[in-house]
C-alpha cells in the first residue's frame, strides 16, 4: 500500500485526507488492514505526531477502527448512517459545508433553548470540561480540539431528549466529516473558545436570548471560515 509524500503545510490534513480520497476511489477497501505507524511515517514522510492527528481525525468521523494487538482496519463508510442524508458523503464542497451550518443554525437554536430550561449542575460541569479541554487543545495547537466539537453534543444532552438526541447523531457526524477538511489552526481554536464560554456563561444565566445571539454569532463565524 503506497502513499505519496506530503509537501503540505498541514500535514495531519493531508495525512488524513489522502486516505480518505483512497478509501473513496476503492483503493483501500473496507476491511483492509493499513500498514503500521512506522510503514506509514516512511510512506508519507511525516512525523509521528502528524500521522497520528491525521488519523484521530479518520476516527472521528468513524472511518477507521484501531483494534488492539490486531492495527487499524478500514470500516465500510457506504454503511455508515450519516450517508442516509441526501447527497451527503464524504464533504469537501464549500455549500454543502455552507448548507450544514445553516441546519445547525435552526437545530442549535432550538437546542439551546431547551439546554437552558433542563440542563442540571452534571451537564453544566460536563460543558465546563469541555472549554477546559478545548482550551489544552489551543494552547498545544493539536487536531482534534476535543473539547471544540463535543460542547455541541453536550449541550445536545443537555436537552434530555432521547428522540433529538438521537437525530443529532448524525449532524453531529456531518460536523466530524466536515471538520477533517478544515484547515484548523490556533487563532481558529481561540476564536471558537471565546465563542463558547459566552454561551456556556449564557446557560448557567438561563438567559436564553443572549445564548441563542451567542450562538447565531458562532456559526455566522464558521460560515465566513468556509467561505474563505
Amino acid at each position: 500500500m503506497e502513499f505519496e509524500k506530503l509537501k503540505n503545510s498541514k500535514m495531519s490534513e493531508a495525512v488524513a485526507n489522502q486516505i480518505l480520497g483512497r478509501i473513496e476511489d476503492g483503493s483501500i477497501k473496507p476491511g483492509d488492514r493499513l500498514p503500521t505507524e512506522l510503514e506509514l511515517i516512511s510512506s508519507f514522510g511525516v512525523s509521528r505526531t502528524a500521522l497520528r492527528e491525521g488519523m484521530q481525525r479518520l476516527l472521528m468521523i468513524d472511518a477507521i477502527e484501531i483494534r488492539p494487538g490486531a492495527g487499524t482496519f478500514v470500516k465500510d463508510i457506504n454503511k455508515r448512517s450519516l450517508l442516509k442524508i441526501p447527497g451527503l458523503k464524504m464533504i469537501k464542497d464549500k455549500n454543502k459545508l455552507l448548507k450544514i451550518i445553516e441546519l445547525r443554525k435552526i437545530f442549535e437554536a432550538g437546542i439551546i433553548e431547551l439546554a437552558i430550561e433542563r440542563a442540571d449542575d452534571k451537564d453544566i460541569e460536563k460543558l465546563s470540561e469541555c472549554l477546559n479541554t478545548h482550551e489544552k487543545g489551543a494552547i498545544k495547537n493539536i487536531f482534534p480540539a476535543e473539547g471544540d466539537a463535543q460542547f455541541h453534543k453536550f449541550l445536545v444532552l443537555s436537552t434530555h431528549n432521547e428522540v433529538i438526541i438521537d437525530f443529532y447523531e448524525d449532524i453531529y457526524k456531518l460536523i466530524l466529516n466536515s471538520i477533517v477538511h478544515f484547515k484548523n489552526y490556533q487563532n481558529d481554536y481561540k476564536k471558537s473558545l471565546i465563542h463558547h464560554r459566552k454561551i456556556f456563561n449564557a446557560l448557567k444565566k438561563r438567559d436564553v436570548a443572549e445564548a441563542k445571539k451567542s450562538m447565531g454569532k458562532h456559526l455566522d463565524w464558521l460560515s465566513e471560515i468556509i467561505r474563505k
